[in-house]
């Protein structure tokens, strides 16, 4: 009988889903454990104590912690079950991490990222004051591509 797997996390975090997806590509059985939003589990915060953030993948009771390390291990650690998550050649290997840190960044930052962190301050109330910055294309001054790509860069 194989050690039991179960991934701690919150249904809606695009990090947990990418940890369930590398899972169900190996074809590994697992059991959720849902957080609650706003509130942190004692098992995750004993999981994860250096972040205590979602996803930890807990393997035999040990905690793997952070969705791109999650995702090698998994490879790794079942590279009997199913196809490889990741391709063996060390430069496509390299490629494959730098895009999902790239993703990290630059797509899903603005939505992990605390107002304290985004702008140094605590937002109180409406989006006022100098801390609160816009995209160039959200004030109409890039045409088509260019705003596109602006939006792209800006964060």
């Amino acid at each position: 009988m194989s050690e039991p797997v179960v991934v701690v996390g919150g249904w809606a975090s695009p990090f947990v889903t990418r940890v369930c997806i590398a899972l169900r590509l190996k074809g590994v059985e697992y059991e959720f454990l849902q957080e609650a939003v706003g509130r942190k589990s004692e098992l995750l915060l004993r999981s994860n104590p250096v972040y205590r953030k979602m996803p930890v993948l807990l393997h035999g009771g040990r905690p793997v912690c952070e969705s791109l390390v999650i995702v090698q291990y998994v490879d790794e650690a079942f590279s009997a079950a199913g196809k490889p998550i990741l391709p063996a050649d060390p430069y496509r290997r390299a490629v494959h991490r730098f895009w999902a840190e790239y993703a990290d960044a630059k797509v899903a930052a603005p939505f992990t990222t605390s107002d304290t962190e985004r702008y140094g301050r605590r937002r109180q109330g409406r989006c006022r004051g100098a801390g609160v910055r816009r995209a160039p294309a959200a004030r109409g001054g890039l045409p088509g591509v260019q705003r596109r790509e602006a939006l792209l860069r800006w964060g």
